[in-house]
């Protein structure tokens, strides 16, 4: 199961600077062009960062970024035999087995969310409860400033400022490492955890223990925002600076990994807001959001999973005036694999659970069931997205509640929930336990909730 997440502000925030040009058309406006740099047609064929606009004066040296690790966090030197060392200095060993408490087995499509209660950062585990009709709080924690959540390696890992924990069964912590500057991104699998943090991308094994780390330059903020990990690479977005770049690192040599692309988007107004993988067609989409005073716009670009940059297509979702009515639903937040899912927000700014069909000339958005509410509102404001097989978990964060929704054989809401009384605003959220087909939501409720 996946979680996916979109900030809204409202609707979705778009707080590019500066102009980006949007001409009009009969209907009323022109599609938005996005400045992708030109496609190379040759293929890569060296290990140099590819840039896309051969004919474009080049930009200024951006400085290598600092060391975001202390010295004595630096990865460790091969032993004999390359054996993998042991955890940093820098990680909290986990507590004995005999201080600790027994693993507690998670059950089936059970959630983890992020946010505050009374003011106080929190996280709350929630199972779906058959007798009660609804789901409720399993565990609970407080820790300062929690921001980012990642699952992955039967561990749960979160930030909490220019901290990095891992939390157990019973979202006890069991490791830490101390970082320079707090995180921007974070990612987990079942091999490793991938941070972004002070300009560069950061590999760790589940123990928290350092592996290797390469710079990702774009901008002089360098700010990466989003990490999707697909088999050995990390696929990353930047746009917090006046230019906007996706890259594709090789992380197949933990110790080592390697920036194999980078593709710069070189119009202002540009915001990467969501990307997801096509496995079977071996697809990588990134969402390319663009603002102007005249409005927005929405487009997909099409990149290969494998290496080489070349552009596989391009569509525009919709182009929203500003001042006047909009004419296509708009994309908040999308599923990064199968099943095809997202959120939309139509023309009228009610939200709709959708899905979409990936194929060679784009996707088709398609309306499944009405959410009866709009986009929530605020610099905080997220519809959070999670799917799994024929079942869709929504959480929107303000005010916070939570829907649970089927998609065959006939789409149909089974479940809506007020969360106000665990938390008062919800920042994250990530499924937990073991993946299944059917939700326990989906067999028929004794409570209430319908």
């Amino acid at each position: 199961m996946r979680a996916d997440q979109a900030e809204t502000s409202p609707g979705l925030r778009f707080a590019w600077a500066g102009g980006l040009l949007l001409a009009l058309v009969a209907a009323g406006c022109e599609l938005l062009d996005f400045g992708t740099e030109p496609a190379r047609e040759d293929p890569v064929t060296d290990d140099r960062i590819q840039d896309f606009d051969p004919n474009a004066p080049a930009p200024p040296p951006v400085p290598r970024p600092e060391p975001v690790l202390a010295p004595e966090l630096a990865p460790e030197p091969e032993v004999d035999g390359g054996a993998a060392p042991g955890p940093g200095p820098g990680a909290e060993p986990a507590a004995p087995p005999d201080a600790a408490e027994p693993p507690r087995e998670r059950p089936a499509c059970s959630l983890l969310l992020t946010g505050s209660l009374r003011n106080q950062a929190r996280l709350v585990e929630l199972a779906f409860d058959p007798g009660a009709g609804k789901y409720t709080a399993q565990a609970s924690a407080d820790l300062a400033g929690v921001e980012l959540v990642a699952v992955g390696a039967g561990a749960v890992y979160v930030t909490s400022g220019k901290r990095l924990l891992r939390l157990g069964s019973h979202l006890e912590v069991t490791a830490s490492l101390d970082l320079e500057a707090a995180p921007a991104a974070l990612a987990a699998d079942d091999r490793r955890v991938v941070v972004a943090v002070g300009g560069s991308l950061v590999v760790l094994d589940p123990d928290l223990a350092v592996q290797g780390q390469c710079p990702l330059e774009c901008g002089s903020r360098n700010a990466c925002h989003g990490i999707l990990l697909h088999q050995d690479l990390a696929l990353a977005l930047d746009d917090e600076d006046r230019l906007a770049c996706v890259f594709r690192v090789d992380l197949a040599s933990p110790r080592e990994p390697k920036v194999l692309d980078r593709i710069r988007f070189t119009s202002a107004n540009t915001h990467l807001q969501l990307q997801w993988v096509e496995p079977a067609r071996e697809r990588w989409t990134v969402l390319v959001s663009g603002s102007s005073s005249s409005g927005s716009a929405q487009k997909l670009a099409s990149y290969p999973l494998d290496l080489g940059s070349k552009l596989l297509g391009e569509q525009t979702l919709g182009v929203f005036p500003r001042g006047k009515p909009a004419r296509s639903d708009r994309l908040l937040v999308a599923t990064s694999r199968p099943p095809w899912l997202a959120v939309v927000q139509d023309p009228k700014g009610k939200l709709h659970l959708a899905s979409f069909a990936p194929g060679a000339k784009g996707i088709a958005l398609k309306r499944l069931l009405p959410l009866d509410r709009g986009a929530p509102r605020g610099p905080a404001a997220r519809v959070l997205l999670a799917g799994e097989g024929s079942c869709a978990l929504v959480v929107v964060s303000s005010p916070p509640e939570l829907r649970v929704m089927t998609t065959a054989p006939k789409p149909r809401q089974v479940l809506r929930q007020d969360l106000s009384g665990l938390l008062s605003q919800v920042t994250a959220m990530a499924p937990l336990g073991p993946t299944t087909e059917r939700c326990p939501a989906l067999e028929p409720l004794k409570g209430p909730g319908r």
